[in-house]
């Protein structure tokens, strides 16, 4: 219905226009109103274009926007063989550094078994950039009761946020802490100053 009133009103501006081109104006008074009226049926249709843009749904995306990032897991990032296994004997090796050195060091406080529950990546599918690393433990802290026989547990979780730049390449990361003669624990990560033992003395 809006853009058949347009299309009206579009008639009408172009029915003046021609009749002022056919036939002189009677006189300056007749003259003035004519192009008054054609200026008035302009702005409507201006106005009826402008409310008719913004009620249509827009069809086409701008070939510059970006596209939404997607994340998953880098576990499922990852599709040869070479880089999966690569991935799985990394993750390995981290827990078996951090059980090594728990005992003269985090695990000396009130919580003495700590078990790492896993480190866990995001990586962007399209790019494979890393967007977040975290590294989560468990520990408990046990007590018989004497007189009782009973037993107390108290439990603690961390959720260690690693100091790995965002927007890393995963390949990068991963190749860094595998090619460290100081082990995965310890290696400077891409693009910083830190290792990942950094980012747990920060946590734990």
């Amino acid at each position: 219905m809006k853009n058949s009133r347009v299309w009206m009103i579009a008639l009408g501006v172009s029915a003046l226009a021609c009749s002022a081109a056919r036939e002189p104006p009677l006189n300056r008074a007749a003259d003035e109103t004519e192009v008054a009226e054609a200026k008035d049926l302009s702005h409507a249709v201006a106005e009826m274009d402008a409310a008719i843009a913004g009620t249509q749904p827009h069809k086409y995306v701008s070939a510059g926007t970006r596209r939404p990032r997607e994340y998953v897991d880098a576990r499922w990032y990852f599709t040869s063989d070479d880089d999966i296994n690569a991935w799985y004997a990394l993750s390995h090796e981290l827990e078996d550094e951090f059980d090594d050195i728990c005992g003269d060091t985090f695990c000396e406080g009130d919580y003495g078994n700590y078990q790492s529950l896993g480190i866990r990546c995001s990586v962007e599918q399209r790019t494979g950039t890393v967007g977040a690393c975290v590294w989560t433990f468990a520990a408990s802290m046990d007590e018989i009761v004497a007189t009782t026989g009973a037993v107390k547990i108290e439990t603690q979780t961390w959720r260690c946020k690693l100091p790995v730049v965002r927007d890393t390449p995963v390949a990068e990361f991963v190749r860094a802490l595998n090619t460290s003669s100081e082990g995965p624990l310890r290696a400077r990560l891409p693009r910083t100053e830190a290792s990942l033992y950094d980012g747990l003395v920060s946590c734990l």
